[in-house]
C-alpha cells in the first residue's frame, strides 16, 4: 500500500480539504471541481442520494484529497438526485458530464451514485475512454431494491429473507418509481408489503417502467460492458444487503469488503488496510495483483 492512499484517506476522515474545491458548471449542471484540467486522468464522481447534494461537507474533503493526489475531479449536481429520484435521465446527465471532460476517464460514486457510475461507465458514448469504475456501497438491481423497499424482503437467487429498511431507501425508491410513470399499477406495487405478491405486481407495471428500471440497474448494464468495475462495501451495510455486492461480483465486478466503512464513510479500525489498498488500486491504478 502507498502513503499517497493513507494521506488521502486521512484527509477524508478528518474532512480536511487540502486542495481548493471550486463551483463550476459542467454540461449545464452545477458541479464541484478541483485539480488541474491537464491532469493525466479525470474522475467524474456521482454523489450519494442526500438532501445536501454536492454541498455535503464530506464530498468537498474527498474531492480535494483526490485532486491533491494528482487527478482532476468533477462532481455534478445530477438532476433530481437530491430529491430522491433516479431515472435514465439521471444516467444520461452523468454521461454528458463525462463527455465534457478531456482525456482518460475514471467514474466513481457513493451509494446511489455508485450504481449510477457503473451504469454510466457502460454507456457507448464514453465506454472506450473509461479506464475504471469505482463504486462505494452501490446498489446492483433496482427491481430487487424496490422489492426490499416495499416489502422489507430481499430475493437472493430465489431465497427470500427479511432485511431492515432504512426510511431514506423507502423514500427514494418510491420517488424514483413514480418519476418513471404513474398509474394504478404503480400505486398497487408501492402499497404492497407482502413479498409473495411482489413479482406479480411488478409484472403488471407498464413496460416503459420496467424497461427504465432495467436501464438504471448496474447488473444489467454490466452484461454489455467490459469496463473494469471495482466495488467497496461494508459487510454490514445498513442500506443494501450483502447479496447486492455478490450479484455485482457475479456480473464481473471485483468486490472488496471491509468493516472500515460505515456505508460510504471511512472509519478507523479493523479492515483499514483493505480500504487503503482499494484506494491505491482504484485512484492510482496500481497493478491489481500488487500486494
Amino acid at each position: 500500500m502507498s502513503m499517497r492512499a493513507v494521506f488521502l484517506l486521512g484527509n477524508v476522515v478528518s474532512r480536511r480539504c487540502c486542495r481548493r474545491v471550486q463551483r463550476s458548471t459542467v454540461a449545464g449542471m452545477p458541479a464541484l471541481v478541483s485539480g488541474s484540467r491537464d491532469a493525466e486522468r479525470t474522475l467524474v464522481f456521482a454523489n450519494a442520494c442526500t438532501t445536501q447534494g454536492i454541498e455535503a461537507p464530506a464530498l468537498a474533503a474527498f474531492l480535494g484529497a483526490v485532486a491533491e493526489a494528482g487527478l482532476y475531479v468533477v462532481a455534478p449536481e445530477l438532476p433530481d438526485v437530491r430529491g430522491g429520484r433516479i431515472t435514465p435521465t439521471t444516467v444520461d446527465a452523468l454521461v454528458r458530464v463525462a463527455e465534457q471532460c478531456d482525456g482518460r476517464l475514471m467514474l466513481g460514486g457513493a451509494s446511489t451514485g455508485g450504481g449510477l457510475a457503473i451504469v454510466a461507465g457502460a454507456d457507448p458514448r464514453i465506454q472506450e475512454r473509461v479506464e475504471l469504475v469505482s463504486a462505494i456501497a452501490p446498489f446492483a438491481d433496482l427491481e430487487n431494491v424496490l422489492r426490499l423497499a416495499t416489502t422489507g424482503h430481499y430475493d437472493d437467487e430465489g431465497i427470500l429473507y427479511g432485511f431492515p429498511v432504512e426510511p431514506l431507501l423507502r423514500w427514494a425508491a418510491e420517488r424514483s418509481l413514480r418519476a418513471l410513470g404513474s398509474g394504478a399499477a404503480v400505486d398497487a406495487l408501492l402499497a404492497n408489503d407482502r413479498p409473495e405478491l411482489f413479482d406479480e405486481l411488478y409484472a403488471e407495471l407498464p413496460l416503459s417502467n420496467r424497461t427504465a428500471v432495467r436501464a438504471v440497474s448496474p447488473i444489467c448494464a454490466m452484461r454489455d460492458s467490459d469496463v473494469q468495475v471495482e466495488v467497496l462495501v461494508d459487510p454490514h451495510d445498513r442500506f443494501f444487503p450483502a447479496a447486492e455486492a455478490r450479484a455485482l461480483a457475479r456480473a464481473g465486478a471485483r468486490v472488496t469488503t471491509t468493516p472500515a466503512l460505515g456505508h460510504v464513510t471511512p472509519r478507523a479500525g479493523l479492515g483499514l488496510a483493505r480500504l487503503v489498498e482499494f484506494a491505491d488500486r482504484t485512484l492510482f491504478l496500481r497493478p491489481v495483483f500488487e500486494s
